[in-house]
């Protein structure tokens, strides 16, 4: 004896089922490369900053009381920021000229504060909002970093 309405129901199974692993596969590889993308532009945000509190006025440091140069500091942490960005130039929008030239960067003296925490000695403190392009949508993400100068006496 036959079924005659059953005929196809293991191919539609099978095609939702695929449909449905296809989704979840198509999700976990989104979520991972959003995931690579967000600690690739921190990474690239943190050196930048952390490169270019290396530039201190000599001069303060006779007195031993060190200042950051703060034209030298500005033009190395863009010029970083944009040239680390470009390992994530197709996945972030804008393009990471354009991300380094709007980063919001301020130098803070020592006993100041950063993103509500303290300085201890002369720091960039430096932030930029950056959309993260993927299939699941272009969430905008701000990166917020510290990066306090230090010297030996």
């Amino acid at each position: 004896m036959t079924h005659r309405h059953s005929d196809g129901q293991a191919l539609l199974l099978v095609a939702l089922t695929l449909g449905l692993l296809m989704t979840l596969i198509v999700g976990v590889n989104e979520i991972a490369l959003r995931q690579r993308t967000q600690a690739r532009i921190q990474d690239s945000l943190d050196q930048a900053a952390a490169a270019a509190v290396t530039q201190l006025d000599t001069t303060s440091l006779v007195g031993d009381a060190p200042v950051l140069s703060p034209a030298a500091v500005e033009a190395r942490f863009r010029t970083l920021l944009r040239a680390g960005l470009t390992r994530v130039a197709a996945a972030a929008s804008p393009d990471p000229a354009t991300i380094a030239h709007q980063a919001r960067a301020a130098l803070v003296v020592a006993g100041g504060q950063c993103h509500g925490r303290p300085v201890t000695a002369p720091a960039l403190c430096a932030d930029i909002t950056v959309t993260i392009v993927g299939v699941l949508g272009a969430p905008r993400v701000t990166f917020t970093t510290l990066a306090q100068a230090t010297y030996v006496r």
